[in-house]
């Protein structure tokens, strides 16, 4: 609050009139005190002190400032969320809006080239999925009185899948037990009943397939399958006799013998061929051949006994059935 001027200067030879009335006090402070009659305002937030200490001074200024300026910062905080929506909004409508215009067409153009495109779902099946095995005609051959056995060369087209297949044989009057093979990727090989019983033989005799359960190889595994089966697949038949039932021996059965070669750099525990008896190229009847820890170079001299009546044999053609797929085929070396 200001004071005149006149008691201002009162006030000064007063304290000067009584300097030494006040030898203790010192005339500069009150002087300083008095302020030619101005009251000085104390701030009373640096003098507060709580008496728990949690809670100082510094703390209540900062509180008493974000009171007094809690609307300022509110409208900030406002102004910052609106120019955000603005900002993200309106690219959002300008995305939607060049769609709307520009891409819609182009997208539906593409739409339509696709359909126009992907129409061959065949040939699609062809590139990704298995074709269908390919049957060749079934033959019923004599084994013994009372029992044929029927044969059917299938083919797998597919140079990554291989098959296992559950199949039987259909004839007029009945139908042979069911039997499982598995057929290699471009694999050509008899499926084959043998000894079926009937009383009379077989006529209009099909082959029915009941289950495949087909297995992509590996391209990672396997890269080139062709090569990998043929390498496992050398097996090399020399020296081939043939000698008729009965004759100057005598025999009970018709002897077909020859030696066969593993060629292969594999040893397998039990190597399994169908051989087919031949006849001029015509096939006479079939054979099942199991060679035990068959090693890589090893030569066996097989002999087989086929009691068809009235075969003849010139020539015969092996067909392993081997899965060289299977690790559990292989024995390994130093075994």
């Amino acid at each position: 609050m200001y004071q005149p001027r006149g008691q201002g200067l009162f006030i000064m030879l007063f304290l000067v009139y009584n300097s030494k009335k006040y030898k203790n006090t010192s005339l500069i402070m009150l002087f300083d005190k008095l302020k030619f009659g101005k009251n000085k305002k104390e701030d009373l937030a640096s003098r507060y002190e709580d008496p728990s200490g949690s809670f100082g001074s510094g703390e209540l200024k900062a509180a008493t400032w974000y009171v007094k300026n809690k609307l300022l910062l509110q409208k900030i905080g406002i102004g910052a969320l609106a120019v955000f929506c603005i900002i993200t909004v309106g690219y959002s409508l300008f995305g939607w809006g060049k769609y709307l215009i520009f891409d819609y067409f182009s997208d539906r153009d593409m739409l339509t080239k696709q359909t126009l495109e992907l129409n061959d779902y065949q040939s699609l099946h062809a590139l990704y999925g298995a074709q269908q095995l390919q049957l060749g005609n079934a033959e019923v051959f004599t084994s013994s009185n009372g029992q044929y056995d029927f044969v059917t060369t299938v083919q797998n087209p597919n140079n990554r899948w291989a098959a296992r297949v559950k199949f039987k044989y259909i004839y007029n009057g009945g139908e042979t037990e069911s039997e499982e093979a598995i057929i290699l990727p471009l694999q050509e090989r008899p499926f084959v009943v043998f000894a079926h019983e009937e009383s009379s033989y077989p006529t209009r005799a099909r082959l029915v397939i009941e289950n495949i359960e087909w297995r992509s190889i590996d391209a990672h595994m396997v890269p080139n399958v062709s090569d990998y089966i043929n390498q496992r697949f050398i097996f090399i038949t020399d020296n081939f006799e043939f000698t008729r039932a009965g004759g100057s021996l005598d025999l009970p059965a018709s002897s077909i013998k020859f030696d066969l070669t593993n060629d292969t750099a594999y040893s397998y525990w039990e190597a399994e061929f169908y051989v087919e008896l031949l006849n001029s190229g015509n096939r006479t009847g079939v054979l099942y051949l199991a060679v035990p820890e068959f090693r890589a170079g090893e030569t066996r001299t097989i002999d087989l006994r086929s009691f068809s009546e009235g075969i003849d044999v010139d020539a015969i053609l092996l067909n392993p059935i081997i899965n060289v797929f299977d690790s559990s085929e292989y024995i390994q070396p130093g075994k």
